[in-house]
């Protein structure tokens, strides 16, 4: 299971890396955490009421921290090694 959605991650990142610019990325992210901030507590609610345990649901709200965390670096990841790559190619025409 975990090897699939990473597999699945990977592949998404690649492909919004592809067809998104950096300016929009920069907006995506700050939406995603937005979004995360009501979903982590219905998460936290739901699964403390479902295991009647509010350690659970405290650590499924900080996995999902964790899960944009890692989404957003993943995006963002591949822009900043374009950039680099780019930035490189740059200084060595000018030398």
């Amino acid at each position: 299971g975990m090897v699939v959605s990473d597999s699945i991650a990977i592949i998404f990142g690649k492909f919004l890396s592809k067809h998104i610019s950096e300016e929009m990325m920069k907006k995506l992210s700050g939406i995603l955490f937005l979004l995360c901030i009501p979903l982590s507590i219905a998460l936290f609610l739901f699964v403390s009421s479902a295991t009647q345990s509010e350690i659970l649901g405290l650590l499924s709200a900080v996995l999902l921290y964790m899960l944009a965390g890692v989404l957003i670096s993943l995006f963002s990841e591949k822009k900043e090694v374009k950039n680099l790559k780019e930035n490189k190619e740059n200084s060595s025409v000018e030398k």
